[in-house]
């Protein structure tokens, strides 16, 4: 009897904690918004799992999601400046370097982008436990993994209400 109660405890338990093992989609949206350097950029929606395995110690997941735009490609640079403590208006060398840097690392995934548009991305993704919780240590998006989309229908009415962006203009 004892061993029976010994042994349900050890599956609840194991069970119980099964749950907090793996990051949850939601966990995994707000990393690749950090790790994308995408705060206030871009939202992303309906994110996916994919697959998912683990292997030599981290964990392996494949993903697909939809990045809305939340301002274009120029907003983007300058509000990354911003947030750099830069002057987006300043014409020396460093800060013309660094708008270069930010450009292309924001156009090589996904081109050039305007306000509202949407882009459906399938990316494999690395993530590492630390002793503050899971982070990125790689990403990789797909061949072909990044497609075009339509525009949002009444995208300018959402990101009012959008939690990243509250309404707040960036633009220099």
């Amino acid at each position: 009897m004892q061993i029976t109660r010994l042994f349900v405890a050890i599956i609840i338990s194991l069970v119980l904690s099964g749950c907090s093992l793996w990051p949850k989609e939601k966990e995994i949206s707000a990393m690749l918004v950090q790790h994308h350097n995408m705060v206030g950029i871009a939202e992303i929606e309906n994110l996916k799992v994919e697959s998912s395995k683990q292997e030599k110690g981290n964990y392996e997941v494949d993903v697909s999601y939809r990045v809305l735009f939340t301002m274009d490609i120029d907003q983007s640079v300058n509000t990354q400046l911003v947030l750099e403590g830069m002057d987006t208006n300043a014409e020396e060398e460093k800060t013309a370097t660094r708008r270069k840097e930010i450009m292309f690392g924001m156009m090589m995934p996904y081109g050039v982008f305007k306000q509202c548009e949407r882009v459906l991305v399938e990316e494999h993704i690395t993530l590492q436990k630390t002793k503050k919780g899971w982070t990125i240590i790689g990403t990789a998006i797909a061949p072909d993994g990044v497609q075009a989309e339509q525009p949002y229908p009444n995208c300018r009415e959402i990101l009012t209400s959008s939690p990243a962006l509250k309404g707040e203009d960036y633009s220099p």
